[in-house]
């Protein structure tokens, strides 16, 4: 039976679109493609479109959540025929093909998303068999595969007693031939200094690996290793060192080569810290590849240095090298494929997406000449993905853009979630799969109720309680801010993170923040300021358990603050006086959205804060800030505001001070104000703020626009 696609001409058809939405009863979650319609019903058979617009037929590898089971397929863009390739449980991580019968991915995940054993399936028939088991002491966060599918290098962590950050923790590399299962220790560290995890492992049975700053913002990039397999010969890689180079270095699909953005030291020393980054990741202005087999260094050619590139990736259709640029001239900034032979480079425009969907895009392939898969990046902090090869926020729409044609179809339903897994020849999987059984032969894909202008993508429902957690335990790159510092330092401007988020009218800034936001794939990052009432002269020292920037004072993640009280609430940090501690934290642990709130109409804004700081017993500083911060923050006619209870507050933005308060409160703030709220009112839960003593006050805000 035919599999149909509606095309999209944006240019031909700006009257409106119809979008659809299908519910399949029983599992509740949302499936169907293609139901985006463009208002003259242009409709084109999958194979038509084929013919006339691809030259070379891939298949998309995707994942998805459903229900209580993790699900894998593959959908041949060619020829619409959709597999499904694997069923999984639902505490599982990286899933990756490990030849074109099996794949293989992380299992048993806890509550940390760490994993007890390394698991390959089998496509056809389904069989497992645990390849590795974590130690009993650590557990798997994170693995590499050679291309081959013979030799693997585990990360594998465990944090300190009754702490939710890495910091101090256990960091091991250990190296495997998957066949014997015989795990090699490469390194095994405390995490207060940077720290080894593989990127990259050969066919040759050697293991690459960066260094990491744990509970750093931007913590990678700290220096490259090399190891055999077995733990013998490690080696420093001094072409690859700190200060060289900003981005988390990329294997090539056939095995040969690293590639990632590098710093020449032409602004100076990349080690320098600029705007709270180091230099070489704030200013990286090369797009370097290491061979593998000689060790060798090189930049790749015809690329200016004036420019800054936020990241570099492969194409695996082609071989090509992906990167995204940021220029001074706004018609440069953009997504480039660079083929390595030639030298030569094209921009990849994606103008035309824009009518579908306003998210930041990355380019997943180039199917053929012009003809390219683009993912739309969602952007709000509960829509992280593990399913892929790492985390990634997952994909809200996937689009086959044919740049010739000014044609663009829709593989999935608005709003939908997918995680891509690979891009694959079509004839990738050969004969040996089983497809995906339809339950009528009138339905497409075994979806039911779908019509003839839907081509079927399987789409999942989202974790609510997988924040970037697992990111944020260990490292966190800071959403808007290190975005809006790269622009910044570029063009020499001083926008701040919420500014270039809510657009400056600066076309070039925009144009710059928007390509390395896309790039960053940020994860959250919230506001919080934290009050002190104790002792005039009282030397006080306060930890956070998770990643922290934009700090108003002094702020070291191995010492935190140090200072002393000045008796009217504030501190005094070298010699500076402070009336509230101010910064931007990444959420420590997982939460569901709190179902009670209120609404509050803007006109009375002012008003109803008020009451809501008076419920919560918050003093004349307090209640100013806190409502100074939510009109700054906020655009919406109608927001709503929520806080979680103290208990799991302190678990959201952990605070370790000395000496312990004699009374100690924590309020994270929920605010929604995208304006997608319904009507109704349900009151929270006060508990009034208690003073006594040495007193601390900690307040924090999670803004979803």
């Amino acid at each position: 039976m035919d599999k149909y696609i509606s095309l999209v001409n944006p240019r031909q058809n700006m009257r409106g679109f119809l979008i659809g939405l299908l519910i399949l009863a029983g599992l509740g979650i949302a499936v169907g493609a293609a139901v985006i319609t463009s208002t003259n019903d242009e409709v084109k058979v999958i194979d038509e479109v084929a013919d006339t617009r691809f030259s070379s037929p891939n298949v998309f590898v995707y994942a998805y959540w459903a229900g209580d089971k993790s699900e894998v397929k593959s959908l041949d863009l060619a020829t619409g025929k959709e597999i499904l390739l694997a069923t999984l449980p639902l505490n599982v991580k990286h899933v990756r093909l490990l030849s074109s019968n099996e794949i293989i991915y992380i299992n048993e995940t806890d509550e940390n998303d760490y994993g007890a054993s390394i698991v390959v399936k089998t496509i056809p028939d389904g069989q497992e068999r645990v390849v590795l088991q974590a130690n009993e002491d650590v557990k798997i966060d994170d693995y590499r595969v050679s291309p081959d599918g013979q030799y693997i290098a585990t990360w594998e962590v465990a944090l300190p007693p009754d702490s939710v950050q890495l910091y101090n923790g256990i960091s091991r590399v250990y190296g495997a031939n998957i066949n014997t299962g015989v795990k090699n220790q490469i390194y095994s560290e405390v995490a207060n200094a940077p720290v080894h995890y593989p990127v990259a492992v050969t066919n040759e049975g050697k293991v690459f690996m960066d260094l990491f700053l744990t509970n750093d913002s931007a913590g990678w990039a700290y220096g490259m290793s090399v190891a055999d397999i077995t733990g013998a010969n490690i080696q420093d890689l001094v072409a690859v060192s700190n200060g060289t180079y900003g981005s988390q270095p990329v294997l090539s699909p056939d095995g040969n080569m690293l590639v990632f953005t590098g710093y020449d030291g032409s602004k100076g020393a990349g080690t320098e810290i600029v705007r709270d980054v180091r230099r070489a990741i704030l200013s990286a202005n090369t797009v370097d590849v290491l061979e593998l087999n000689t060790l060798s260094r090189r930049r790749l050619s015809n690329l200016s240095n004036e420019n800054y590139y936020a990241n570099a990736w492969w194409d695996e259709t082609n071989g090509n090298v992906l990167f995204s640029m940021v220029s001074t001239n706004v018609d440069q900034t953009g997504t480039y494929s660079y083929n390595l032979p030639s030298s030569l480079f094209d921009k990849i425009m994606l103008n035309d997406l824009e009518s579908i969907s306003k998210s930041p895009k990355k380019t997943l392939a180039v199917l053929s000449p012009g003809v390219l898969l683009v993912g739309s990046i969602t952007t709000t902090k509960s829509t992280l993905g593990n399913l892929g090869s790492s985390y990634e926020q997952v994909l809200d729409g996937v689009y086959i853009y044919n740049e010739n044609e000014n044609d663009i179809v829709s593989l999935d339903i608005m709003g939908g979630f997918v995680q891509s897994i690979a891009v694959k020849p079509s004839s990738y999987f050969g004969d040996s799969m089983v497809l995906f059984s339809s339950s009528s032969d009138t339905d497409s894909g075994g979806i039911k109720g779908k019509t003839k202008e839907q081509l079927q993508l399987q789409t999942f429902t989202i974790k609510p309680t997988l924040e970037p957690k697992r990111v944020e335990q260990q490292s966190g790159e800071r959403c808007r801010d290190v975005a809006s510092a790269a622009c910044n330092e570029l063009l020499g401007a001083d926008f701040t993170g919420s500014q270039a988020k809510a657009g400056t009218q600066n076309e070039t800034f925009d144009a710059c923040f928007k390509e390395q936001f896309s790039a960053a794939k940020s994860a959250g990052c919230s506001n919080s300021p934290l009050y002190l009432y104790g002792q005039k002269g009282m030397d006080v020292n306060i930890s956070v358990g998770t990643t922290v920037s934009n700090t108003n004072a002094s702020y070291s993640p191995l010492t935190g603050f140090s200072g002393t009280l000045t008796g009217d609430g504030g501190i005094e940090i070298g010699g500076a006086k402070y009336l509230s501690l101010e910064f931007d934290y990444d959420l420590a642990s997982n939460y569901a959205l709190p179902l009670r709130g209120i609404i509050i109409n803007r006109m009375n804004l002012d008003n109803e804060l008020k009451n809501y700081a008076n419920n919560l017993g918050m003093n004349e500083k307090e209640t100013y800030d806190f409502i100074k911060y939510i009109k700054s923050e906020t655009k919406s006619s109608r927001i709503f505001i929520s806080h979680f209870s103290n208990q799991i507050s302190k678990k959201l933005l952990p605070l370790f001070i000395t000496p312990e308060p004699d009374s100690y409160t924590n309020i994270v703030f929920f605010i929604n104000d995208s304006g997608a709220i319904s009507d109704n009112n349900h009151p929270p839960q006060f508990e009034k703020i208690e003073r006594k003593g040495f007193s601390a006050v900690e307040i924090s805000y999670i803004v979803q626009d």
